[in-house]
């Protein structure tokens, strides 16, 4: 029996699949195992683990090594996908005098598909809410977390800030005139 191990492999989210590779023993004396085809895996792209097959390997004759005198025992492997690190998380702060209107920090478009943001104002575990919050008075610099989870990426976090400051209201007096011990207009 010649025992044929398929070696555990992993790449990246979207990457090119690293070759499919094993490791053998079993050959008897100084012969040399010989091979034919090439191992296969399962299908799919999405982050998790893969059974690495044994496909249309084989054992083959080589030289002194003859082939019917064997019998290949496979044990498969693994290929893991592993988290992406996705597109950089740029968040925009805003900053402006009271108007009216209700404002917040931007995120920059992000890229991949299935991306679920959320946003905080502690970062705390548990506080995160998918509604984007909103500031109209006036506030000091207001911190708002931003986290970017998605299946096949790693988690990205960051943060923006959001002041509003108080809007300058100019008075100004008329000008007045009255005649000597008159009445104040």
């Amino acid at each position: 029996t010649i025992s044929v191990t398929a070696d555990a492999k992993s790449k990246v989210y979207l990457a090119t699949d690293p070759s499919l590779t094993y490791q053998h023993a079993g050959e008897v004396g100084t012969e040399a195992a010989g091979f034919s085809g090439a191992l296969t895996r399962d299908a799919g792209e999405t982050v998790g683990n893969y059974d690495i097959l044994q496909g249309t390997l084989a054992l083959a004759d080589n030289g002194a090594f003859k082939a019917s005198n064997y019998i290949l025992s496979y044990t498969k492997g693994t290929l893991s996908i592993t988290d992406g690190t996705g597109e950089t998380l740029v968040v925009n702060d805003y900053s402006g005098a009271y108007d009216a209107a209700a404002h917040s920090i931007t995120v920059d478009s992000l890229p991949e598909s299935g991306n679920t943001i959320e946003y905080s104002l502690t970062g705390a575990d548990g506080s995160w809410s998918e509604d984007l919050p909103t500031f109209t008075d006036v506030t000091a610099e207001t911190t708002v977390y931003v986290k970017v989870t998605n299946p096949n990426y790693a988690e990205r976090t960051g943060s923006g800030t959001v002041t509003i400051t108080p809007v300058t209201i100019s008075v100004t007096a008329d000008a007045k005139s009255k005649v000597y011990l008159a009445t104040d207009p």
